[in-house]
């Protein structure tokens, strides 16, 4: 589609490319979680496993949070998950980016996910500040063994974050950009399916 929009065609195929109608863009990271992850993965908290090709984590009463370190700042990120068990009093899957994970701590960022009962979200996050959240209600309930696609980067200038068909865009803040991404699941033990980081390429 690049071609018909008059821009130059890139290796990603229509059908996975973050900006099917842009040039320049390529596939950094992908996991099918068929293998033991590599060396590059840093987990800051929860009970990961690796198995059966899905991540999965067990942790049901924290934040769990896992990343891969990258040499690039302009990405997006994107996963399936599946929630297994639910805690309380809410529980949440998400798509992590951050300017710097690090096993000691986290750093500013943004995130995109999906929470119960029926809540598609997006978090810009800025230590310096209070988490900016913004909400947009999911087509059916979020519940166990439910999967959602998420998807998030920056795009035309906007922070955008995508879960199944719902879309949350923002253009009125300044993003950190992201030296790592990840996943996270919240209060939930949940499982991803894959997990895919493309360097955006040309104007965002």
């Amino acid at each position: 589609m690049e071609l018909a929009a008059a821009d130059v065609a890139d290796s990603i195929g229509d059908a996975c490319d973050p900006r099917p109608l842009r040039g320049g863009d390529t596939l950094l990271v992908f996991e099918s979680f068929d293998q033991p992850l590599g060396p590059d993965w840093i987990v800051i908290q929860g009970s990961w496993q690796q198995h059966d090709g899905v991540l999965a984590q067990y942790a049901l009463d924290t934040s769990a949070h896992i990343f891969v370190r990258l040499d690039t700042q302009n990405v997006a990120a994107e996963t399936r998950l599946v929630f297994d068990v639910f805690g309380v009093p809410e529980s949440f899957g998400l798509v992590d980016v951050r300017s710097q994970p690090d096993p000691t701590g986290f750093f500013d960022g943004y995130n995109c996910g999906v929470s119960t009962p029926q809540t598609a979200l997006m978090h810009t996050i800025d230590n310096s500040a209070p988490i900016l959240a913004r909400t947009l209600p999911l087509a059916q309930p979020v519940t166990v063994g439910s999967s959602h696609q998420v998807r998030t980067g920056i795009f035309d200038s906007a922070l955008r974050c995508r879960i199944d068909e719902v879309e949350i865009a923002d253009a009125d803040t300044t993003y950190p950009v992201g030296m790592g991404a990840g996943l996270a699941s919240v209060r939930a033990q949940a499982h991803f399916e894959y997990f895919a980081v493309y360097e955006l390429g040309g104007p965002l």
